[in-house]
């Protein structure tokens, strides 16, 4: 979605890892191809809506990737933990804890994977609220009421789960940090760290 106007492109060819350019800068003109029945958001409200929902896209990616890096990572302590030169029943219990508050937070984020496999709706979820969001990117009439008011929710739950992934983050490097001065021995997939 353009606003139009007067644009400059230039053309590249990517092989192997060499680029060439192929052409320009050329100039164009972006017009609208037709007017549409009902007036929708102008050019700036519908950009500045694709731009928040890029936005929290991109946040949004970025706490889920931590959110499963701390699920390796407890799997990870938990394969330490029964290595240990001397068992520790006390750790253990903190792993199996730990496992448990993930498990409810998962359940909490994504609603219950049993019903969403078999297609049955369980609650309406932060991906739920930026796909409604994300539709109001996906006609010509732009984004509507309920597109925003659900890009509004979504920012609100996901500063919650921020701050929910965020002490789970914590809580689990100090459960390391735990562990790592019981001497466990090296475990596939930890790294160097």
């Amino acid at each position: 979605y353009v606003t139009p106007g007067e644009y400059q492109a230039e053309l590249y060819l990517e092989n192997n890892g060499s680029v060439e350019k192929l052409d320009g800068p050329v100039s164009f003109n972006v017009n609208p191809l037709r007017k549409g029945t009902l007036e929708g958001s102008s050019y700036d409200d519908y950009n500045n809506f694709r731009n928040k929902v890029s936005a929290l896209y991109i946040e949004i990616s970025k706490y889920e990737d931590e959110f499963n890096m701390i699920k390796n990572k407890v799997q990870l302590l938990e394969k330490a933990s029964m290595q240990l030169q001397e068992f520790s029943p006390e750790i253990i219990k903190k792993i199996a804890d730990f496992k448990s508050k993930y498990s409810m937070v998962e359940y909490d984020l994504n609603g219950n994977p049993a019903r969403a496999e078999i297609g049955e709706w369980d609650k309406v979820t932060l991906a739920n609220r930026v796909r409604i969001a994300m539709q109001g990117l996906s006609t010509s009439y732009g984004p509507t009421e309920l597109n925003s008011s659900n890009l509004e929710i979504a920012v609100n739950m996901f500063n919650e789960s921020k701050g929910i992934i965020e002490s789970l983050k914590i809580e689990l490097d100090s459960l390391e940090k735990e562990i790592k001065e019981l001497n466990p021995p090296h475990l596939n997939g930890s790294g160097i760290n």
